[in-house]
């Protein structure tokens, strides 16, 4: 995954969460902090369960652009 954002996002801010079964049981996998427009490269982690998600937490200025793109590949 890249991301990039027009403002630094908090500690750790950008979460790579999975569940079994999309429901309340969310397991973070992946925290990074993103610096503000700079692109975060090559965001990797294992993605095992069916259901992922990507989290941002604003840092101090909220964010107004965000752009995320990912990929999915087999080993």
């Amino acid at each position: 995954m890249i991301a990039l954002s027009d403002q630094a996002s908090a500690a750790n801010g950008l979460v790579i969460q999975q569940s079994a079964d999309g429901s309340n049981k969310w397991m973070t996998t992946k925290q990074v902090a993103l610096v503000a427009n700079t692109v975060a490269t090559l965001i990797e982690t294992d993605i095992i369960l069916r259901y992922v998600r990507v989290q941002l937490t604003n840092g101090a200025t909220p964010t107004t652009s965000l752009d995320v793109k990912s990929s999915l590949s087999a080993c």
